[in-house]
């Protein structure tokens, strides 16, 4: 990854039911490439789900320099694990 995205100015509540499947052959698509190795697909699923993963942390994490951390950490673990998913629905 190259470059920290800008953290997001307002952070959208969401709620506690947490399903992270592919909803949309978009989705997929976008997928396919990060698995591929095209680093912009990966920056668009960070931008897509920054500001989900922002307010789950929130949620649980009041204060922002410890989030911010524990969302790096989050996308750092997409990033290493990406290749291994397999799009089988739970």
């Amino acid at each position: 990854m190259t470059g920290a995205l800008p953290f997001p100015r307002s952070v959208a509540r969401f709620g506690r039911n947490l399903e992270w499947t592919i909803r949309t052959p978009s989705e997929g698509a976008l997928v396919h490439r990060a698995q591929a190795g095209e680093e912009t697909a990966f920056r668009e699923i960070v931008e897509r789900y920054q500001s989900k993963v922002f307010s789950i942390i929130h949620g649980v994490v009041r204060q922002r320099t410890t989030w911010k951390i524990i969302a790096q950490q989050v996308f750092a673990k997409v990033y290493v694990s990406i290749k291994s998913f397999d799009f089988r629905i739970p």
